[in-house]
């Protein structure tokens, strides 16, 4: 693989000729960056260059009998030009960033000479790094595979060679140089695989970050999603027990601000309820006939929302065979699907009590129960100037704290 030094990559810091100030940038130009060919450093980094000698590994394809060999290269003369990247340092990418490949070189002897680490897979097992001492030709069959660098993929230090979610994707120097050791170069490959950046791991300690991404109101989580500082936890939390459905990753590219809708909080509640009752949504099968004729069969978010009607969390429009998944939901509509979900594993809605919001006249006969009820146990919040606003909308974030509260408190 030829490696040319990347002139679309910016450190949105001041790096020589390759960036803006980062005080000229507004949020919306950089978070435009970090999905484009922008790695975002928290704390400013010295530009690293270096003539050294490099091996690399090379693979060819797989023949008749699925064997496919591996080949190391001579040690050949290279200019490498990047950043040197002490401890304490955040790099952050968006999750369309075209740097999606991470390669790893070291000189463990100390002869000048930087190896490529090869992969290598094999079926049921975790990736191993095979040392930089290893040689080649290597052949394997078909239940091994090899690859030359990790699939870069959201969240912190997420590096994988085998198909996962993206999303935003955070490296932590610290935790980098605990686990290759100072003195390793770490290449941020493009997915044109000719255009890349070295960091060279120095294992020194950086000063204080300077210029987080928090401080233009751009909140990364650590499993990868942009969400609003007050609901970051939450959002990492809602992770960690699995109430996070595909369907925000793919129709909100990861950003979890935005209005969520009718469909996508269907699949919030089956997810909810699959880890309220210990179960695996993929073990699930929809029961019944599915009567919305508005859900398309090739929308990928459907079997979520079949599931969730075939275990009664969610209904139709009153009146209709449509369910208009993809209309936003509005907070009793939700409180009515997060109730759903505590009845079917067993649990009562009681009869409404008084609300005392402003508003409470607004909320429909139909979601009263459910509104009072998640209200009570804190679930449902409301919001400024004493009102409930029950037909407004809710976000992706709110819908998981949620659900997670509910989680927390109803389990």
């Amino acid at each position: 693989m030829k490696k040319a030094i990347s002139t679309l990559l910016a450190m949105a810091l001041l790096c020589g000729m390759l960036c803006m100030p980062a005080s000229a940038l507004s949020e919306s130009e950089i978070a435009a960056g970090l999905n484009g060919d922008t790695v975002w450093s928290d704390t400013e980094l010295k530009p690293y260059s270096a003539s050294v000698q490099v091996r690399r590994w090379t693979l060819t394809g797989t023949d008749e009998n699925g064997v496919r060999t591996a080949s190391k290269s001579p040690a050949a003369a290279e200019e490498l030009q990047g950043y040197e990247l002490p401890q304490g340092v955040t790099l952050t990418a968006g999750p369309a960033n075209d740097l999606c490949y991470v390669s790893i070189y070291s000189d463990p002897d100390k002869d000048g000479v930087y190896d490529q680490h090869l992969l290598r897979l094999r079926s049921g097992a975790d990736i191993e790094m095979l040392p930089a001492s290893q040689t080649g030709p290597l052949s394997t069959d078909a239940s091994t595979q090899y690859a030359i660098g990790y699939s870069w993929r959201g969240g912190v230090n997420a590096f994988t060679s085998r198909t996962a979610r993206g999303g935003y994707r955070l490296i932590d120097s610290t935790a980098l140089t605990q686990r290759y050791g100072a003195g390793t170069l770490i290449e941020l490959v493009h997915s044109n695989e000719k255009d890349s950046e070295f960091y060279l791991l120095t294992g020194e300690t950086a000063a204080a970050p300077q210029d987080k991404l928090e401080s233009y109101n751009i909140c990364i989580t650590k499993n990868g999603f942009r969400s609003s500082k007050w609901a970051m936890l939450s959002v990492e939390r809602a992770g960690a027990v699995k109430l996070i459905p595909e369907a925000l990753d793919m129709y909100h590219q990861f950003d979890l601000r935005g209005n969520i809708t009718r469909g996508e909080f269907a699949a919030v509640a089956l997810y909810l309820y699959a880890a309220m009752s210990g179960t695996d949504v993929a073990a699930l099968t929809p029961k019944g006939d599915f009567p919305f004729v508005d859900v398309d069969a090739r929308d990928s978010n459907r079997r979520n929302i079949e599931l969730a009607y075939s275990l009664g969390l969610v209904s139709g429009i009153s009146g209709s065979n449509r369910f208009q998944a993809d209309d936003p939901v509005t907070r009793e509509q939700a409180a009515a699907m997060l109730a759903s979900v505590y009845k079917k594993l067993g649990g009562e809605i009681p009869a409404a009590s008084q609300l005392t919001y402003s508003d409470s006249s607004t909320v429909g006969g139909w979601a009263k129960d459910a509104v009072s009820f998640l209200s009570a146990q804190g679930i449902l919040s409301g919001l400024a100037g004493n009102k409930l606003a029950p037909k407004g909308n809710t976000t992706c974030e709110q819908a998981l704290v949620m659900a997670l509260k509910m989680y927390g408190t109803l389990k």
